[in-house]
């Protein structure tokens, strides 16, 4: 899917087909508050189309953390947020074994041949002080973005389900602050509501069984939400 057909099919649904008065220069900064919402509920519903699983990374002794620089191998691309992770000596054939995820990592540790605790903190996933006293392979489970800044209408969207829900809610944010239409907008809002709640669901359905209630999408509605 491509932005252009979110952007036609909004311009329809603000009656602009012609798109002389929503264009595409005018609608992409809408387009990508869209995009980021959308990011934003996909993370927090765990949809499986943003977990990843990273490539093996060897952490040579000494190392105390992924990303943040200073000598650290980097994060794999387009990190959210890392959600296990596990580890094996470098150049065994041992089952990988999870480690323990803490908010404060010890600080007496005495280095071993495993780095065992690891906490996230300032973007950078970080390892007990002086890390293992051998090489270890560490691999990643983490929640990854799956959506870029669109520049133009020709730039890709990469969740082809996102797009009755980005088409009402884009159509909702320019109807609202290009058009000035809050009536407008607080009826596609209501739109982009249902159509977000059966795209979770369809993304959901198969990892639970928990029905969900169909609601408006409205900043205060969000506010509301509790996670």
């Amino acid at each position: 899917m491509i932005a252009k057909q979110v952007m036609d099919a909004s311009a329809v649904l603000l009656n602009d087909k012609a798109l002389s008065v929503f264009t595409y220069t005018d609608q992409i900064p809408f387009l990508n508050i869209a995009l980021d919402e959308l990011q934003e509920e996909l993370e927090l519903n765990n949809v499986p189309t943003t977990n990843k699983t990273a490539a093996v990374i060897t952490i040579l002794t000494g190392i105390t953390g992924i990303g943040g620089g200073g000598g650290n191998p980097d994060l794999p691309p387009n990190t959210v947020e890392p959600i296990n992770l596990f580890e094996r000596v470098t150049g065994s054939t041992y089952t990988f074994m999870q480690m323990t995820k803490v908010d404060f990592l010890p600080v007496n540790q005495v280095p071993t041949a495993f780095l065992l605790f690891w906490s996230w903190e300032g973007d950078t996933i970080h390892f007990v002080p002086g890390g293992a006293t051998g090489s270890v392979d560490v691999q990643i489970h983490y929640v990854k973005s799956i959506f870029k800044d669109i520049a133009t209408e020709t730039d890709q969207i990469n969740w082809d389900r996102a797009k009755t829900f980005l088409t009402y809610r884009n159509a909702a944010l320019c109807a609202e602050f290009i058009g000035e239409n809050l009536e407008r907008a607080t009826e596609l809002n209501g739109f982009a509501g249902l159509a977000l709640n059966r795209a979770l669901g369809i993304a959901t359905k198969g990892r639970q069984s928990i029905s969900t209630r169909r609601r408006p999408f409205m900043s205060s509605w969000r506010a509301r939400r509790i996670v």
